[in-house]
């Protein structure tokens, strides 16, 4: 009887350990920060472009741009080429220029001309990883396929591209 307790008690443990792993697997892989807001793209009436910031809770402090083109051997399957930190954190709607000369914000650098074809990626984050803004797809052709005042943003819950008017810096 000795050895067969010992045997189901040994199961038991092993069972408990495989469940635990389990469960602590899934749940680390579904996990992200928080989204609390929406991050856009628009054109103005000069043809330069206009990142736009909706935060519905808690703040934004800055935003990156990435070609998100599938990854090539070798190459980094994400490059930026290009980050803004806002002066203060964002909390609400904001709009400003990407070519660098927007007040409130610092830019990493001057932003390459964009390439037709290719798929970029613009995103909002916190400095402490606390919570993100939704990003934006989009590529050249589909940028100049808007007018100035429209602003290229996924819905929140579809998924969905959506290009619409705003006025302000409204989403």
């Amino acid at each position: 009887m000795g050895s067969l307790w010992s045997a189901v008690r040994h199961r038991t443990r092993r069972t408990s350990l495989v469940i635990v792993t389990i469960v602590g697997v899934a749940s680390l892989s579904g996990c992200t920060v928080p989204v609390v807001g929406t991050t856009g793209i628009g054109v103005d009436a000069s043809g330069r472009l206009v990142g736009y910031l909706s935060i519905c809770e808690q703040h934004i402090d800055g935003v990156t741009l990435d070609i998100s083109d599938p990854p090539q051997p070798g190459k980094d399957p994400t490059p930026e080429i290009g980050s803004w930190t806002a002066t203060s954190p964002v909390t609400s709607s904001v709009a400003w220029l990407l070519d660098g000369k927007a007040a409130g914000w610092a830019t990493s650098g001057p932003l390459p001309a964009l390439v037709p074809g290719r798929t970029y990626s613009m995103y909002g984050w916190t400095k402490d990883y606390s919570s993100s803004a939704i990003n934006v797809n989009f590529t050249v052709e589909q940028l100049r396929a808007l007018k100035p005042g429209q602003v290229r943003y996924f819905r929140r819950y579809r998924r969905e591209p959506s290009a619409r008017s705003v006025r302000g810096r409204h989403l």
